[in-house]
């Protein structure tokens, strides 16, 4: 069975989403279409990076790679830098 990483940058925003799936065209339309969660509300989106994977532990390996930071460097390689709109255990204030 194929799998593909991909990454999508927003046009909106700047933003990147990483995914997987093993129906690479069916994933992107489903994405363009506002279907996913994700990208519903940052199109339009560009694909800017795509692999094939061989196996399921393949895929979740580089898809941990891109979203880690030597991972997140080569994107801002590849597109620029890249906007930070979400910081973890960021406390609200009551």
């Amino acid at each position: 069975m194929k799998y593909y990483v991909y990454i999508l940058k927003s046009e909106r925003d700047g933003g990147i989403c990483i995914g997987h799936t093993e129906n690479l065209a069916l994933a992107l339309a489903e994405h363009e279409a506002g279907a996913k969660r994700d990208t519903k509300y940052r199109l339009p989106v560009q694909l800017i990076h795509k692999e094939l994977a061989k196996s399921f532990k393949q895929v979740k390996m580089r898809e941990r790679y891109w979203l880690g930071l030597e991972g997140q460097k080569e994107i801002e390689s590849m597109v620029g830098k890249i906007p930070r709109h979400f910081e973890k255990n960021k406390r609200r204030k009551r």
